[in-house]
């Protein structure tokens, strides 16, 4: 982030007034104080996924083959629906049935055969 928006895992997004300033002779200064200077975001940047990686979890999960599989650090439900729809099926998996928990705190999925 010393030489522009665009970090290796964040993009800074500006609406109004200004986070940081960077001098001329380097590096970042933080320069807001509060709310009432920035109003932004921090956006996440996407990787691409290793494919093969991610069959190999897909193969795992199948020859697991538990009852009750728990997952956890999914991106997000669609992800993990898409997942279980394509991904699995495309090792020789069976797609789960999928039922869902959550909490303010933390989102818990579990797949069942």
């Amino acid at each position: 982030m010393e030489k522009s928006d665009t970090g290796p895992f964040v993009i800074l997004r500006r609406n109004r007034g200004n986070l940081l300033k960077r001098p001329g002779t380097g590096g970042a200064v933080l320069t807001a104080n509060g709310r009432i200077d920035w109003v932004g975001s921090l956006e996440l940047r996407d990787e691409p996924i290793n494919k093969i990686a991610m069959q190999n979890t897909a193969r795992v999960m199948t020859d697991v083959g538990a009852d009750i599989l728990g997952v956890v650090e999914v991106e997000s439900r669609p992800v993990l629906s898409a997942f279980n729809r394509q991904v699995l099926p495309a090792v020789g998996g069976t797609p789960s049935t999928k039922s869902w928990s959550s909490t303010a705190m933390m989102s818990v999925g579990s797949m069942s055969g």
